[in-house]
């Protein structure tokens, strides 16, 4: 797998690498304990190359700046006791130097003991801490069994081309008081030739500025224009904005409209139903009113019966004593076909209350027989 380091991502990785404390690299995935103990360290490195080769899906940077320094302090400490007893020359580093630059330094293979004895220093000076972790990580591999997990570097190699291929380290970052003189002099030769060169360079500049000039000058004359287009343009909007919001004025009156008409058939037909039961009460009122006049007419020509009604109701009926139920209902017919109203509706209204009372006597006395 490949993973590709943007600018922005290598500078936030080595702010990362910078901000974090050796005490949170100790208990990062609880380092420190594996490596005492050496319970769990093969499984931590697979982590840790897991981490590395991650392209940025699964693990953030600062779990890579976490990951990258301690397997750089894993490398620099299986390393420690060719490095400590080497000698070294003095040696001048050139260009910016931080965390990440003195761990990949340390860290490289291809790097002279020399150079590589020098970056080591100067880790020890500006990250003492670090430096210490590493002494006691060395002296702690040194001290335990041969048997331990070993770190393979070679995901390690491959996430440094990675951060080579982003940010190249210089190739003579260090160089030996020797070998100033020679490079003085060189330096002095080329500047000789800069002088000669930017002798040209100030005529090709004298000439670049009077081209400059008219490109300005053109460069006005078409702004110019665009200052034009842009107010043309500000006109058009607002012309469309303005049509635009007459379109949605009248969509909205429209709908509104349609709105209202539904009311409108709504109230309609609301005013339909109501009008109709309006009528049909109208109606019941009406004939209410007739019945109770009728009923106010009859109760007025109401004949008394209680002498009629004193009577037994065998004598009322004209039927024997103990006269079948069947019997009964035939005299009750037999009344009702004579004395019912509706065959002197066309006569006064007492012969019609006379009647029902008549009936009422006839029915009150059936009853009695039945029971």
């Amino acid at each position: 797998m490949v993973i590709i380091f943007s600018t922005e991502v290598y500078a936030r990785f080595c702010q990362a690498l910078e901000k974090q404390s050796l005490r949170a690299l100790r208990r990062f995935h609880e380092y420190e304990k594996r490596l005492e103990s050496g319970q769990g360290l093969g499984e931590l490195y697979q982590l840790l190359g897991k981490i590395l080769l991650d392209d940025g899906d699964i693990y953030g940077i600062e779990d890579k700046a976490m990951a990258f320094e301690i397997v750089a302090c894993e490398c620099i400490a299986n390393r420690w006791v060719e490095e400590t007893g080497s000698k070294h020359d003095m040696v001048l580093i050139v260009g910016p130097v931080d965390k990440v630059r003195l761990y990949r330094q340390l860290a490289a293979t291809d790097i002279n003991p020399v150079k590589q004895q020098a970056f080591g220093e100067v880790l020890a000076q500006r990250y003492k801490k670090q430096w210490d972790w590493i002494r006691r990580s060395a002296l702690l591999k040194a001290e335990l069994d041969e048997d331990r997990p070993k770190l393979d570097e070679r995901w390690f190699n491959a996430f440094l081309k990675t951060l080579d291929a982003c940010e190249p380290l210089p190739q003579d970052e260090s160089v030996g008081f020797d070998s100033l003189k020679k490079e003085s002099e060189d330096l002095a030769a080329s500047l000789v030739q800069k002088d000669a060169d930017l002798a040209d360079l100030k005529h090709d500049l004298e000439f670049a500025e009077d081209r400059a000039t008219r490109a300005h000058r053109r460069l006005r004359q078409e702004e110019q224009q665009i200052e034009d287009l842009q107010r043309q343009l500000r006109l058009e909007r607002e012309n469309g904005e303005k049509l635009r919001q007459e379109r949605s004025r009248r969509i909205k009156l429209d709908r509104q409209a349609g709105e209202a008409q539904k009311e409108l058939d709504r109230v309609r037909l609301e005013y339909t139903k109501m009008d109709k039961r309006m009528r049909q009460m109208a109606q019941r009122l009406a004939a209410a009113e007739q019945q109770r006049r009728l009923e106010l007419s009859r109760s007025e020509h109401r004949v008394d019966l209680q002498g009629l009604r004193s009577l037994s109701a065998e004598a009322i009926l004209g039927v024997d004593v103990g006269e079948e139920a069947q019997a009964i209902s035939q005299t009750r017919r037999r009344f009702a076909a004579v004395f019912h109203s509706d065959r002197v509706n066309q006569l006064p209204s007492w012969v019609q209350a006379l009647f029902d009372e008549v009936l009422g006597v006839v029915n009150e006395a059936c009853d009695r027989l039945k029971t």
